[in-house]
């Protein structure tokens, strides 16, 4: 699943999702600093985790974030997201649970 938008002729975002194993799937996005802060990532990343749990219901949610992304860290917070203590797959980053 990948999403993306535009506004004014300008790339917000991108929201996608990447199986690992056969129960879980690890979303991930990016959005471009001048639409950091604005709600677009709540948004977005929220719909995917919606269309994820209509889908896929027996599936665990993941993401994997850097601790010094406080922006990021607390928006994953805000969407349920928990860190399970441990190293995610990426260097540098802690692997998040949805709950």
């Amino acid at each position: 699943m990948l999403s993306w938008s535009f506004l004014d002729g300008g790339l917000i975002g991108v929201v996608g999702t990447h199986l690992h194993d056969e129960d879980r799937l690890e979303v991930g996005y990016w959005i471009a600093s001048r639409h950091q802060r604005q709600g677009f990532a709540l948004e977005a990343v929220s719909n995917v985790i919606s269309r994820i749990r209509e889908l896929y219901p027996e599936r665990q949610i993941t993401a994997e974030c850097r601790i010094g992304n406080k922006a990021s860290w607390a928006l994953l917070h805000k969407l349920g997201f928990r860190s399970v203590g441990r190293p995610g797959h990426r260097p540098g980053r802690e692997l998040l649970v949805c709950r």
